[in-house]
């Protein structure tokens, strides 16, 4: 009740002042200042009164620190919202020195007392809402944004009401708030607004209705098309390109001729949202408008069509007196991927502007015709290396073994980036020929091109890459190391094994985890030994690795190592070594895994199950029996499928049980089985 009564006389205090040439305070009397608050919150309200400025804004914000507790210094707070005198920004970590930005940057005590309110979120909504009832243009106009900000409901009402303000500031502030509710009431004051008097609040109701998607909305903004005032036309264009509706084709088709350039401007770039082949043609028209912003426009508008038709004048703007354009035209061409545009792409290639001839590169790269390849190839002798990394980029796309010798010869580019570009094409090339150069490339110093080396040479999966790869086992770069060992497992070369092997002992995780896969895949016998000494490896990372990489081997000497590691301190260790003794048909693990059938975890169960069913052993027959009754669906669903797999007419009748299973999966995979085991 306390702060509702100093409300109160706070509106009638800023009705009385309106207009007075004293410096800007909270225009409530300090004797109102509650006698109960803390002192340091009476202190800060007191400030709020100070002649300078600066030491107002200053106690703004510190009550803004305060929290939850500056709550009883909400109507001094609102009586300030018209302090707008302009200072330098109060927060100590803006150091902006150009003075371009000292609009931006400057603040008030208005600014700052709104910052405080906002948050302070629904307490401060009732004062709020009664100086946006009663307050003068200013307090009003920063009520509204407080209120946007805040988004308590209890605001829209009273922000729809606000549409009538006098002040179009007012009006239009408004309007932007009730755009952060994106409340169904405020459609129709919202549809309202775009009749307002004031263009600046028709532009801005344009801006909120995009927001709402509402389809209803479009037939007011098509008439906003036709405002008399071009930054509403331009909002409107720009809005109808977002609904996507068919009905504004034409209206935006139309626009394309409006005698303000932005309209043109935002009508294309409407079109461009739509997509839609019709607009080719007048699109076209656009690129020579005689403003050059029109001209990106409509040529990025044709891009987002993609479609040849407009390959044609597309071309022709390559020639635009404008670099911009120019850009704009190839990345169009680019998009499109119309092998029309090859030659006069490669022209573009020796433009007067480095973006120009960049943009022409990636655009080459994007269509993938291999007859851009000798223009790509002499763009890698540009002077600037942004066009060289391009053109390399490029060639990579293409994928065509022409490019392996320029690419190889871009490995010698002075700038670190470049050669990098070109390594990473001759991955994607994975031609045999450039072999030797991504060896030599191995050598580089930088790190970076030395890994994108590695990994270019295990696309290519040549053998003669094996001994530069196991040198680079031993690079100072751990993320090296890890390529080059991830690169001998593409490979599949067993002339690998040894320095795998010695990288078993590597610092990082990550490099024994890439060596143990790779030496799974090579599948090499003389891989056991040192696999099976990995089971025992300090990280469980490692052994679930090599129980992988030992399945993957399938060789019975490993058989005993996985038996031990069924109990191992991790479960997926465990679920690794029984899938691995599964893949390599272990008999001598029968008796275990038997056992492992017994087992608390489900997933063991089932894995168990599975691996049995690999085996095909008989002995197994009882105990997978036992499992059809499983208490988990899953053990029951696999072992049904394991006896299935090893075919004894003795699980016949148990599996004629489990057809009655309550689980449709399980009573499947019995059906099956039987069928199996019938034939």
């Amino acid at each position: 009740m306390k702060i509702k009564s100093i409300l109160c006389l706070m509106i009638v205090s800023m009705i009385v002042l309106s207009g007075s040439t004293i410096f800007a305070q909270p225009s409530i009397p300090r004797a109102r200042i509650p006698s109960n608050v803390s002192s340091d919150v009476r202190g800060a309200i007191e400030t709020l009164y100070d002649q300078d400025p600066v030491a107002r804004a200053k106690a703004a914000r510190h009550l803004d620190e305060m929290g939850l507790k500056a709550e009883s210094a909400i109507p001094f707070l609102v009586a300030m919202l018209s302090d707008d005198v302009l200072i330098d920004p109060i927060e100590e970590h803006i150091h902006w020195g150009s003075s371009e930005y000292e609009v931006i940057l400057k603040t008030s005590p208005a600014r700052q007392a709104a910052r405080t309110l906002i948050n302070l979120g629904e307490s401060a909504v009732d004062p709020v809402i009664a100086a946006l009832k009663q307050g003068d243009a200013k307090t009003q106009r920063e009520a509204a944004r407080i209120l946007g900000d805040i988004e308590s409901p209890r605001a829209v009402p009273p922000l729809m009401d606000a549409l009538k303000n006098p002040s179009w500031e007012v009006r239009e502030q408004a309007v932007d708030a009730l755009g952060e509710f994106e409340d169904p009431r405020a459609l129709r004051p919202l549809l309202a607004a775009l009749k307002d008097d004031a263009w600046q609040v028709r532009r801005e109701a344009i801006d909120v209705l995009e927001d709402f998607q509402d389809p209803n909305t479009v037939d007011e903004l098509r008439a906003a098309l036709r405002d008399a005032h071009w930054q509403v036309r331009e909002a409107a264009a720009e809005a109808m390109g977002e609904f996507e509706d068919p009905r504004v084709m034409d209206d935006l088709i139309r626009a394309l001729k409006d005698s303000n350039w932005r309209v043109r401007e935002a009508a294309a770039e409407g079109l461009a949202e739509l997509e839609d082949n019709r607009a080719i043609k007048p699109l076209t028209d656009l690129l020579k408008d005689a403003h050059w912003e029109v001209r990106i426009a409509g040529a990025e508008a044709l891009g987002e069509i993609e479609h040849s038709q407009a390959t044609s004048a597309l071309i022709s703007g390559l020639r635009d007196e404008n670099w911009r354009v120019r850009i704009a035209v190839a990345e169009a061409l680019g998009d499109i991927e119309d092998g029309a545009a090859v030659e006069s792409l490669g022209h573009a290639l020796r433009d007067d502007h480095w973006r120009v001839r960049m943009t022409a590169a990636e655009a080459l790269g994007e269509i993938e015709d291999a007859r851009a390849i000798p223009s790509l190839s002499t763009a890698l002798k540009d002077e600037n290396w942004r066009v060289r990394q391009a053109g390399a980029e490029a060639l990579g796309e293409i994928e065509d073994p022409q490019s392996v010798r320029p690419l190889t010869g871009a490995l010698k580019d002075e700038i670190p980036w470049v050669r990098r570009e070109a390594v990473e094409a001759l991955g994607e090339i994975e031609d045999r020929e450039a072999v030797d150069a991504l060896c030599d490339a191995l050598k580089d110093d930088f790190w970076q091109i030395r890994m994108e080396a590695a990994e270019a040479l295990g696309d290519i999966e040549d053998g003669r890459a094996v001994p530069c790869l196991g040198a680079a086992l031993k690079d100072q770069n751990w993320h090296v190391r890890l390529a080059a060992a991830e690169a001998l497992g593409e490979i599949e070369d067993t002339k690998a094994v040894g320095a795998l092997v010695n990288a078993m002992r590597d610092e990082m995780i990550q490099v024994r985890l890439a060596v143990v896969e790779a030496l799974g895949e090579l599948e090499d016998p003389k891989s056991i030994e040192p696999l099976c000494r990995a089971l025992k490896d300090e990280s469980w990372l490692i052994r679930r690795e090599a129980a992988d990489a030992l399945g993957e081997i399938e060789d019975s000497r490993a058989a005993d190592p996985l038996i031990g590691v069924l109990n191992d301190a991790n479960r997926l260790v465990r679920l690794e070594a029984i899938e691995a003794l599964g893949e390599m048909e272990s008999r001598q693990a029968v008796p275990t895994l038997i056992d492992a059938l017994k087992n608390n975890d489900w997933q063991i169960r089932m894995e168990t199950a599975e691996a049995l069913g690999e085996i095909q052993d008989l002995r197994a027959v009882d105990a997978l029996m036992l499992a059809l009754k499983d208490v988990d669906w899953r053990v029951r669903q696999e072992a049904a499928e394991a006896l299935g797999e090893i075919g004894d007419r003795r699980a016949m009748k148990a599996l004629m049980d489990a057809m009655k299973d309550e689980n449709k999966d399980v009573r499947r995979q019995a059906a099956e089985a039987i069928g199996e085991i019938s034939e």
